[in-house]
């Protein structure tokens, strides 16, 4: 009675699945729950088992450590009598699956056949991520819980499955239900090159991209190839059908980066690079892959994720193959004008430019999907068809070209109100939908057009949030939170030059533009703040350091001059407690003192003055080509109470100087006098950013009897003196020190960010050059000591702030530093702009690159007669000759860069011009100088160079 209720049990706990029910299985694990030592001890007394009684112990613990599927079998066979048997030939769980013919000898001819096909149930199959095809017995039980059909095509159909997880390694099972999902491709017995998909999509799983579909397995039984696929939310063209927008795609943003998910996808197989086969193997010649049926059905919805799938008609071929191919009858609708001859119906050649076509029609209906919904696609579609050499067809083209009907739709939604995007979309799609193959753009290039749509479109959508948000903010701390939704706005546009939008943004911009709303107004703010900052943290965390510091330059540009004076004071004040704005504090201070100095009529009272007769000059003599004249500063009354300090001269005995009777007198020493004051005031502020490398500004002095101001610099602390960069260049065929290649960009890069810095707060320094860049050795006259990465720049007897009418002498042409001025300045055809700062920046860079001193040049008996306009392209000519040699292409292009700089600043700009120009001149410099000497640096760090 025991060993029959048994069997009912063991019998209920099989498996029958859904949609297979000549498929039952035991899953693995459940007897377990059933057969314990004292219910297999019960069942085996009945004596259809035929089990001496004092073997009865024994047989019940082989039975559950070793015989369990065995001993269910046999129960199920009503065969309980060959337990015996099965024990003492070890024919227990652990052998199964059995050969029949072994089973005949063990068992009975008669039940041999029967046991062999029932094992399987007890031995259901083991799915497996694998990239190696299976062939599957046929007796081979696969562990399908649940089975339905979703779709299909001329060469497959789909399911939908549910597996046991006991019964595969696939996927984690899902937390909530314990169910593991997948998608069978069962594909047509008769279809040609059934591995063929298989096989790409396991060559491109090597290297996983999220947007190309992942093959788990796949699998032959029957005669038939299966696929296992992670399933998905739906298809794109059910999500077409939606009458409203699924929940992941509530925002444009959403939409416009899961196209540039799947164009990244197609970019990765049009141009695969395979996994070299051994690690120190170089990178393989790129491959040539190509999908040939893009189209809605074809485009998984996975989250807020696009997916490309049915790979059955895509190819890889090798670089030196012909990528083109005959098409394949794939989806005409979605197809390019070269797939068929539009009256014979011959099949054309067809390329990876043809996925470009059918990609651009497809994010068309997602366009139209946007701006009109569900409708607009049926409309869309009736719009596109046409009359046909053989009767109405619907596609986008009419056989040669874009049709008018596609036309004259997309136009219609081109200036959607709502969708500040949707113009420049459409412009993308447009240039995507030449009727020459080879005028259409490549994938990547299609993947950079959409990486700037999907950021400008976040970009949109926050500027609405955050102006939706100041109409709500109250007179109370308007002015702060205003401050600080701006600089997050600017971090959030800088950012956004050097990184593509990913997932971990799309959190924290939801919350911002719908999250929770709290009692009081403060909070709400810091909640929205919060999520700002840290969606821009999100996008900051892959990146490089050197990427940041191109970032925060951008930063600090946009931030001081997007602003008026009272937001710089209120950013400058106020504690953001956050690293990340830690130096657009600063450069917002500094810039604020810069406009409220520009503001007074008369000098500040509070710039310090200080006594001439309290400097002493170094008593050793100073070799001047070696390092400037070294001064000490008496502060105290003790012995050795002294700063050792640079004195820059500042002198108004000059012929610009008006006649001192005449009544342009006063004014002009009164604006130099002022000058000299504000600019003492800007280098004492503090903090300061961190890329503003120059000497701290004790005060300055009147020396009457050298008609001229003093600017008193303290030197750093340190027992060593400063030394000239340009001592250091070669002069002649003699140079004091070799520089290495990292030791140079390290230069180059700390001296422009320093320059940017001295911009963006609002002046400019009029005598860039290495004679004004000074370094410290760590020991005196011991060189190769120095620290590359601490310059320091001097020079500023001749600085002034960056408007027009601000007073200086002019250009001083006595002096070698005359021959590192731009052209158009030195030759008093323009006043002093940031330009002119530029292209001695160049020069600089041209020093340094080449370690090679410009006094070569212009000292020179052949070039001593040049114009100013000569030098300039004998220095380019230079660049050219030598410079990529030395340093590479990107350096020699910063550096043209500079000595090619067009300014967009005029001579007489005003108010918001003026700023639009200094900012537009500001970030250009940012991006074609800074940025790549940022990355050229970062490079020869990953390459591990030392010097």
């Amino acid at each position: 009675m025991a060993a029959a209720h048994l069997k009912t049990q063991i019998l209920q706990a099989k498996i029958h699945p859904i949609g297979v029910p000549w498929s039952a299985f035991m899953p693995e694990g459940s007897l377990s729950a059933i057969l314990d030592i004292q219910t297999v001890t019960e069942a085996l007394a009945d004596p259809t088992f035929s089990i001496p009684p004092h073997k009865l112990d024994d047989a019940a613990i082989i039975v559950v450590e070793q015989g369990m599927k065995v001993f269910s079998i046999l129960l199920e066979l009503n065969c309980e009598k060959y337990l015996s048997a099965c024990i003492e030939n070890n024919c227990l769980d652990s052998s199964l699956t059995i050969a029949e013919t072994i089973l005949a000898d063990i068992l009975s001819p008669e039940v041999a056949p029967h046991f062999y096909r029932l094992q399987f149930q007890y031995k259901a199959y083991t799915l497996q991520r694998s990239t190696f095809h299976r062939n599957l017995q046929e007796m081979h039980v696969l562990p399908y819980v649940k089975q339905k059909r979703i779709g299909g095509g001329g060469y497959s159909t789909v399911y939908e499955v549910e597996i046991h997880p006991a019964h595969q390694n696939l996927v984690p099972p899902s937390k909530i239900s314990g169910v593991v999902r997948a998608v069978r491709k069962e594909l047509d017995p008769d279809a040609q090159d059934k591995s063929t998909e298989a096989e790409l999509l396991f060559v491109l799983r090597s290297l996983r991209h999220p947007n190309i579909v992942e093959l788990l397995t796949y699998y032959t039984q029957h005669g038939v190839t299966n696929l296992l696929f992670l399933p998905a939310d739906s298809d794109l063209h059910c999500l077409l059908q939606s009458p409203s927008r699924p929940e992941h795609f509530q925002s444009d943003f959403a939409f416009f980066n899961a196209m540039r998910g799947l164009v990244s996808g197609l970019s990765y197989l049009h141009s695969f690079r395979p996994r070299p086969e051994q690690s120190s193997a170089p990178n393989q010649a790129t491959m040539h892959g190509y999908h040939n049926d893009i189209k809605p059905r074809n485009i998984l919805v996975r989250g807020p994720d696009f997916i490309l799938a049915d790979f059955g008609t895509a190819k890889l071929k090798d670089a030196l193959e012909e990528t083109s191919t005959s098409w394949k009858n794939t989806t005409y609708e979605y197809g390019g004008p070269e797939c068929r001859d539009p009256k014979t119906w011959l099949h054309g050649r067809v390329s990876r430019a043809n996925d470009v076509w059918s990609f651009s029609c497809v994010s068309a209906e997602v366009a139209v999907y946007m701006v009109r919904g569900k409708d607009g696609v049926l409309q869309f579609r009736e719009a596109r068809v046409h009359d046909g050499e053989y009767g109405p067809q619907r596609c986008f083209h009419d056989g040669v070209s874009l049709s008018p009907g596609t036309d004259s739709y997309l136009r219609s939604i081109a200036d959607a109100d709502t969708f500040s995007c949707m113009g420049e979309l459409l412009q993308l799609l447009g240039k995507a939908f030449q009727s020459k193959p080879e005028s259409r753009p490549k994938a990547e290039g299609m993947e950079v057009g959409f990486s700037r749509i999907t950021i400008r479109s976040v970009l949109e959508a926050l500027k609405r949030a955050i102006e939706d948000d100041l109409k709500t903010v109250g007179l109370v701390g308007r002015g702060v939170f205003l401050a600080r939704l701006s600089l997050e706005y600017n971090r959030l546009t800088s950012t956004a030059k050097f990184t593509r939008i990913h997932r971990t943004f799309t959190p924290p911009f939801s919350a911002f533009i719908g999250g929770p709303q709290f009692e009081k107004p403060e909070d709400d703010q810091d909640f929205r703040l919060n999520t700002i900052q840290q969606a821009v943290d999100d996008l900051l965390k892959p990146l490089s350091d050197h990427t940041r510091l191109s970032i925060d330059q951008t930063f600090c540009v946009l931030a001081a001059h997007s602003r008026p004076a009272r937001s710089l004071q209120e950013i400058s004040a106020f504690d953001f407690a956050t690293p990340e704005v830690s130096d657009v504090d600063a450069v917002a201070a500094m810039k604020y003192m810069s406009l409220l100095l520009q503001r007074q009529k008369s000098a500040s009272s509070d710039s310090p003055r200080l006594q001439s007769s309290l400097l002493r000059k170094d008593p050793k003599p100073t070799d001047l080509s070696l390092r400037p004249e070294i001064y000490y500063y008496t502060y105290g009354h003790q012995e050795g109470e002294e700063w050792k300090t640079l004195v820059e001269k500042v002198p108004y005995w000059v012929k610009k100087i008006p006649d001192s009777c005449g009544p342009e007198f006063p004014k002009a020493i009164e604006s130099m006098f002022r000058r000299v004051s504000d600019l003492v005031e800007v280098l004492r502020t503090h903090p300061r950013p961190s890329g503003l490398r120059v000497l701290d500004c004790l005060g300055s002095c009147h020396d009457a009897d050298r008609k001229c101001f003093q600017l008193v610099f303290a030197l750093p602390v340190t027992e060593t003196l400063p030394i000239r960069l340009n001592k250091l260049f070669q002069h002649g065929s003699s140079r004091l020190l070799a520089a290495g290649h990292r030791m140079k960009l390290m230069l180059a890069k700390t001296l422009v960010t320093c320059v940017q810095s001295i911009h963006t707060i609002g002046w400019v320094h009029k005598s860039i050059s290495s004679l004004n860049v000074l370094l410290f050795p760590a020991a005196e006259r011991r060189f190769e000591t120095i620290d590359f990465s601490a310059p320091y720049l001097v020079g500023f007897g001749s600085s002034r702030k960056s408007k027009g009418d601000e007073y200086t002498q002019g250009p001083v042409l006595n002096d070698s530093i005359a021959e590192y001025l731009h052209p158009d300045y030195r030759l008093k055809r323009s006043i002093a702009k940031r330009a002119h700062d530029y292209y001695s920046v160049g020069l600089l860079l041209l020093e340094i690159g080449l370690w090679y001193s410009l006094s070569n040049i212009y000292d020179n008996t052949e070039f001593r007669q040049h114009s100013p306009d000569e030098l300039r392209e004998e220095y380019i000519r230079l660049c050219h000759r030598r410079l990529e040699d030395a340093m590479g292409k990107p350096y020699q292009q910063a550096v043209l860069s500079c000595l090619l700089f067009d300014s967009s600043e005029s001579d007489d700009g005003e108010g918001d011009v003026e700023v639009e120009q200094v900012q537009r001149d500001q970030l250009d410099f940012q991006k074609h100088v800074a940025d790549p000497l940022n990355k050229c640096f970062e490079y020869c760090e990953a390459l591990g160079i030392k010097s």
